[in-house]
């Protein structure tokens, strides 16, 4: 039995134009899908932000005397935080997409390294974290799960200690009266804006550590190319039929159907919702919520 072709924007269009009983034209299908695609996933996130195939993981680098890094731009709701420490940070002589070599003068052993994490802080790939699965010190190279491939500007560090990060309010940042002293940060404050924001520690790093975010992604700012983006392609696979049919309910307006067709996709919205969508009570405000 063959497996099923992938599903594409274009193709979940076609398939509700079908329903909408027409064989649209390359314009149909384009203009329907940059207004239907958006509609559906608005109605996603409005249902909820923790959808569990928007879970994603980003480093942000600390600098020296700067008490803040900035949220990735498709930033949506933290799950966890953690300030991340090591004693091996250099920059990566080249790399692969399941690779990177270290800096010539590394005198790490495979018994040092492997297990442990590796994140990269600027350059090529910044960003990225992954395992240390193998290790080889005659090359100095270092074998890691697949990620966009680190070369000669790509800094590193191999992580050794990890402290969790307690998510505070934004509003009791300005009770820290000593935000200026120098530590290792403790707690962290999201200040959100137009472009997600920044996070603000308690105090201000006293090295070049690395933060690991888990968070919690915008559907609405996903990368569309399903040639490239894995997840996006995932996300259409799962929930294809909710798309194909939040945009035959887009196409048909005040059509007769309208009524009906809607109600069956608001059904079909709160069924994906319960299958995929993390459901949490939240009860008051908790002083450290991680």
């Amino acid at each position: 039995m063959s497996i099923p072709t992938q599903p594409t924007e274009t193709t979940i269009m076609t398939k509700a134009y079908r329903l909408y009983g027409k064989s649209p034209t390359s314009n149909d299908v384009t203009n329907a899908r940059d207004s239907a695609m958006a509609m559906v996933k608005s109605d996603m996130m409005d249902e909820g932000r923790e959808w569990s195939f928007m879970r994603k993981v980003s480093v942000r680098a600390c600098t020296i005397n700067k008490n803040s890094i900035q949220a990735p731009t498709d930033f949506s709701k933290l799950i966890s935080a953690v300030v991340c420490d090591g004693t091996r940070y250099s920059t990566a002589q080249t790399g692969s997409t399941t690779s990177i070599t270290l800096d010539a003068t590394d005198s790490s052993t495979s018994a040092e390294i492997v297990g442990k994490d590796i994140a990269i802080k600027s350059g090529t790939g910044a960003n990225q974290v992954r395992q240390i699965i193998a290790y080889d010190a005659s090359t100095k190279i270092a074998t890691v799960e697949t990620w966009t491939a680190p070369d000669n500007t790509s800094t590193y560090l191999i992580i050794d200690e990890k402290q969790d990060l307690y998510l505070k309010d934004i509003w009791t940042y300005d009770e820290l009266k000593q935000t200026y002293l120098e530590n290792k940060p403790h707690y962290i404050f999201h200040q959100a804006d137009d472009a997600e924001g920044d996070f603000l520690f308690d105090y201000t790093p006293d090295k070049e550590y690395v933060v690991l975010l888990r968070y919690y992604a915008d559907l609405r700012k996903e990368d569309t190319d399903t040639g490239t983006n894995v997840r996006y392609a995932r996300i259409l696979r799962l929930v294809e039929q909710l798309f194909i049919q939040g945009a035959f309910v887009y196409l048909l307006q005040d059509d007769s159907r309208t009524a009906a067709e809607t109600s069956k996709y608001a059904s079909m919205l709160q069924r994906a919702a319960g299958q995929y969508l993390k459901m949490t009570m939240e009860v008051g405000l908790a002083e450290d919520i991680y």
